[in-house]
């Protein structure tokens, strides 16, 4: 019987010890990270590198969602928005 079908049977299982243990460790704490921080951090990486032709048609078609409602010189504003909304729900 593997990990997933005695959880489904066993209720008793507790938390944080054994499988359970190494499933997160393994998968949902670096998933987390990746997905929180490893996202915006790129969105970022990509405005830095596009910052001197952030006013071409292109790089609005592409990541014009990323400045938008920001004046140009703030292009950076929303990724400092997402980093507080991590920040406040790791809180």
């Amino acid at each position: 019987m593997d990990g997933e079908e005695r959880l489904k049977q066993d209720l008793e299982i507790k938390c944080y010890e054994g499988p359970h243990k190494f499933w997160s460790n393994t998968l949902a704490i670096p998933g987390m990270l990746i997905w929180g921080f490893g996202i915006p951090i790129f969105g970022l990486i990509l405005l830095i590198m596009e910052r001197e032709k952030i006013d071409s048609l292109e790089v609005r078609q592409r990541l014009g969602f990323l400045f938008r409602g920001y004046k140009l010189r703030f292009y950076y504003w929303e990724i400092v928005i997402m980093f507080r909304k991590i920040i406040i729900i790791t809180i």
